[in-house]
């Protein structure tokens, strides 16, 4: 099942794009955008991450039992991307999502946007019963965007290994469905 594409007052989401590699190999290269994210260094360091990210998550695009979905987060106007997003759904319905944005994009509210997006689309679209995400500790900008799309934080795991063996210290947040369906517009 393909997501429907969604505008945001700034941007257009959608589901990924085989062209989409192109754009997100020149950010995520960014070692500004890469601190602030679990991915390997290594593979992430020129095209082959991206290429490889965008390829596994198309082919998945078809499967009727997918639980994982890579979203892009384009100009509006442009339909450039400028960030992606995640989804991924377990079996007992609890979301986690994450997003980046391209360094020099930061600061617009695409982070804001974008995270209040996913939470969306994980409740509304997919049927979450909770959403979580995981931020690093360091990463006050990526902590106020959570805040800002009705995440409430639930602690911090100061020994989270990231997936090329680092560990570093990651606020946990969780929104219930509940509290998405009572927050104010």
């Amino acid at each position: 099942m393909l997501l429907p594409e969604v505008e945001t007052p700034s941007l257009l989401i959608r589901e990924v794009r085989h062209s989409d590699w192109q754009a997100f190999a020149g950010y995520m290269s960014d070692p500004q955008y890469r601190r602030w994210l679990d991915l390997p260094r290594s593979r992430f360091a020129d095209e082959r991450g991206p290429k490889y990210l965008v390829a596994s998550a198309r082919a998945d695009q078809t499967n009727p039992r997918r639980r994982s979905y890579l979203l892009t987060a384009a100009h509006r106007d442009s339909n450039e991307p400028v960030g992606d997003g995640f989804i991924l759904m377990s079996r007992y319905r609890v979301a986690e999502v994450g997003w980046g944005v391209a360094p020099p994009m930061w600061g617009r509210g695409y982070g804001t946007e974008l995270a209040r997006l996913l939470v969306g689309i994980a409740v509304e679209r997919l049927g979450a019963k909770s959403v979580t995400c995981k931020v690093m500790a360091p990463n006050l900008a990526s902590r106020r965007v959570a805040e800002k799309a009705g995440f409430i934080a639930e602690g911090t795991n100061t020994a989270f290994t990231t997936s090329d063996g680092r560990q570093v210290a990651v606020h946990l947040f969780k929104l219930t469905r509940g509290s998405y369906f009572e927050a104010p517009y």
